[in-house]
């Protein structure tokens, strides 16, 4: 099973009262890394949230109370 790479609203025609020509457009899309995690994610707006992944492998602690892998950083485009 893949990972999701798009949501789209299919046969799009705009506002109701004054409809252009049927299009698809998109709602959100995905970018993954190459170990198959959420590397970034844009919205319908066109804003993108990037994640950032450590690359160790170290188990949470107390001061980690996140599951591996852990979110290394996490910013707005």
């Amino acid at each position: 099973m893949g990972s999701l790479a798009a949501v789209t609203s299919a046969g799009f025609t705009g506002d109701p009262n004054a409809p252009s020509a049927a299009h698809d457009i998109a709602l959100d899309s995905y970018a993954y890394d190459s170990a198959g995690r959420l590397a970034e994610h844009t919205d319908a707006m066109a804003r993108t949230t990037c994640h950032t992944y450590y690359d160790d492998v170290r188990r949470p602690g107390p001061r980690d109370p996140g599951r591996f892998p852990r979110l290394a950083r996490h910013r707005r485009k």
